[in-house]
């Protein structure tokens, strides 16, 4: 999801039926995320303005109405690593209450990633603490899902993300 291409994406959604759809963000062409800008964008930003990029795509694709669920909502630590690490992130929940309150809003499934189990963050996107909030906050739809872009990450740590999700 791109807000650029909101309304292109909404015409592929009416013209075809899925039983599900999964919205997320990742970086793309020109991102501050890329290997080769990462830490050029990193330096002397304050945490808010380096996961805002993401972040806020995130919350709008969560308004958006477009999606039954929206997939990993912070797979931004995948490119951040080890600029900042997961830990850095989880000592300020409050960035993910946007999302979190947008999911509420919108009826918006949350998905639990377990492919952040293979990468260098170590941790499901987004980490227990934060389904545990999405809860907290009357969030009720969870999924799911391993992220399997290759036939042996089928089902990765399926029990791990069941465990972050409860």
């Amino acid at each position: 999801y791109e807000r650029a291409w909101e309304d292109d994406i909404r015409g592929h959604l009416r013209r075809h039926a899925y039983d599900f759809t999964i919205g997320s963000v990742h970086a793309y062409a020109g991102s501050p995320y890329d290997p080769s800008r990462v830490a050029a964008w990193v330096h002397g930003r304050s945490l808010a303005e380096i996961v805002a990029p993401s972040f806020d795509e995130v919350e709008a694709a969560a308004r958006s109405g477009l999606f039954d669920a929206i997939g990993h909502i912070d797979v931004v630590k995948r490119y951040l690593h080890p600029l900042v690490t997961p830990a850095v992130l989880a000592g300020a929940p409050e960035l993910y209450e946007p999302i979190l309150r947008a999911l509420v809003d919108s009826g918006t499934a949350l998905e639990v990633n377990t492919s952040g189990l293979r990468h260098p963050c170590e941790e499901t996107y987004p980490s227990p603490a934060i389904v545990a909030r999405f809860r907290e906050l009357g969030g009720e739809r969870v999924t799911v899902g391993s992220d399997a872009h290759r036939s042996n990450h089928f089902a990765w740590a399926l029990a791990d993300g069941y465990a972050a999700a409860t």
